[in-house]
């Protein structure tokens, strides 16, 4: 099994001017600070669960600037309207290596060293929620590392991590060889402004600062609550077919996009952000952010996966489960020493069938399994849901891992799915469906034989026996969309 290590870094800024409008702003500074409000004691630090520490990006160089770092830098705008916060692209062609700036994913925030909005900013993004969670708006909203004042602080330092105090003297100090060889040393020091990365997550507002559960409860490092409609990423739509696998994002009658063409494929699955390929001769594949970006093999010898927007999951030929967190060269953690044959994901937790037993954690990947059931054949792990199926029965518990279970079906099943507040079944001739309460009515969507299912909160995706892959989006009741033939798999996101 791979193991490979990744280091700390820093992003050099563009070099700047001594001009008037500069002495003008460090003026109006002065008088903001006088005026700066306490930020209020936010939601968002009781909402759910909290994000994992973001990793460093390895992604290539990008022409546009990422949604969430423009998001980021929105709401660092409209709480200092006064203190510019720049996004732009920096050209790799500039760099001697490829930097955030030109990821699309950094943030120079124009808040000298010392001033009191730089320091009202950071003790908004270092709060903790009191139930033991550090940094929670800075995990949600997926940064990687902060530079200012010639000080770090990364989330990828494990050292770092335990530097709750968004006071910077307790920070490491920063030293860039290759910003002093361009730059100058005020900018390269991070004393006339402050440098903020974020993760490919974070990037691309997968994280859980932009998703529907912080709706009216995201604020601002002042203390007014954010309002701004946030875009959701666009649904993603993967088919899998002999030696090929294909990927549409947006609407149903959006263009077809081949992933992988002329390779066999046992399992195929996409988050908004990531798709991972395991092939017949066992490689894991991931590529991460657009449809275009490269693959990567990242493990061999794999005979099962899953995938998360910060980690990745993998059950090795020897019946061990192995998970990573943060980027794909970082290090396995082995989560079972043998006899595992799935494995299943979440962003809190990580599933394990055990030789039958359903093993269950929450929170990091160092947390003590609980055994929720045993003589299991299927595990799916869903937001607060988990469903285990075994001799033909489905059992459906939400909460915490402690909640009793509801049995939703008694007989049949062949395959069980999670997804959006959907239960989902498969059995030998139909196809049910119910949504909200566990105890809600089954609605039967399609009868007749399948091979496979998905389901989201708006989507139902379905491989019928001939091989066509219907869809229908929206109500239980919405009519079926055949979006192409010769299917085997299908997954939804």
């Amino acid at each position: 099994m791979p193991e490979n290590r990744v280091t700390s870094r820093g992003a050099p800024r563009s070099p700047s001017r001594a001009t008037v409008a500069g002495r003008a702003l460090a003026v109006a500074l002065t008088a903001l600070a006088l005026v700066l409000p306490t930020a209020a004691t936010a939601s968002p630090l009781s909402v759910g669960g909290v994000d994992g520490y973001a990793p460093l990006s390895g992604a290539p160089c990008a022409t546009v600037t990422r949604p969430g770092t423009t998001g980021l830098a929105d709401i660092l705008r409209r709480s200092y309207p006064v203190i510019p916060a720049s996004t732009s692209i920096r050209s790799c062609t500039t760099d001697q290596y490829i930097s955030d700036h030109s990821r699309g994913l950094a943030i120079d925030w124009s808040a000298p060293a010392g001033s009191a909005a730089g320091q009202q900013v950071l003790d908004w993004l270092f709060e903790s929620d009191g139930g033991g969670n550090a940094h929670v708006r800075l995990r949600r909203l997926g940064i990687s590392y902060i530079i200012w004042d010639n000080k770090i602080w990364s989330a990828s330092n494990a050292t770092d991590r335990g530097r709750v105090s968004s006071n910077v003297s307790t920070w490491r100090n920063y030293d860039s060889a290759s910003c002093f060889a361009k730059y100058s040393t005020a900018d390269c020091r991070h004393v006339r402004h402050m440098h903020i990365s974020l993760s490919d997550a974070g990037g691309q507002r997968a994280t859980s600062w932009w998703q529907p559960a912080m709706d009216g409860h995201r604020d601002s490092p002042t203390g007014v609550a954010e309002t701004t409609p946030v875009p959701a990423l666009p649904s993603r739509l993967l088919a899998v077919r002999t030696g090929d696998v294909d990927l549409k994002e947006g609407p149903l009658n959006a263009g077809w996009s081949r992933l992988i063409d002329g390779v066999e494929v046992v399992e195929a699955i996409t988050t908004p952000t990531r798709v991972g390929v395991l092939t017949g001769d066992g490689r894991l594949l991931l590529k991460d952010g657009p449809v275009g970006a490269p693959w990567m093999e990242v493990a061999t010898g794999v005979v099962d996966i899953a995938l998360g927007e910060d980690r990745i999951g993998v059950v090795w030929s020897t019946g061990q489960a192995s998970i990573k967190e943060g980027p794909f060269d970082a290090a396995w953690t082995t989560v079972a020493a043998g006899g595992a044959s799935a494995i299943e994901l979440t962003d809190n937790r990580i599933g394990v069938l055990v030789n039958g037993d359903a093993l269950v954690k929450e929170g990091p990947v160092g947390a003590m399994f609980t055994t929720v059931s045993s003589n299991v054949d299927e595990l799916v792990l869903d937001g607060d849901r988990l469903a285990v199926r075994k001799n033909g029965a489905v059992h459906v518990k939400e909460g915490s891992l402690g909640a009793g279970w509801t049995t939703v079906l008694g007989a049949g099943a062949i395959d069980a799915e999670l997804g959006g507040g959907r239960v989902a079944v498969r059995t030998a001739d139909k196809v049910i469906v119910k949504e909200g309460p566990l105890g809600a009515q089954w609605t039967t969507v399609l009868t007749g034989p399948t091979t496979s299912l998905s389901v989201t909160n708006d989507r139902i995706g379905v491989v019928t026996a001939n091989g066509n892959l219907v869809v229908k989006e929206g109500s239980l009741g919405a009519q079926w969309t055949t979006v192409t033939s010769g299917s085997a798999a299908v997954d939804l996101s």
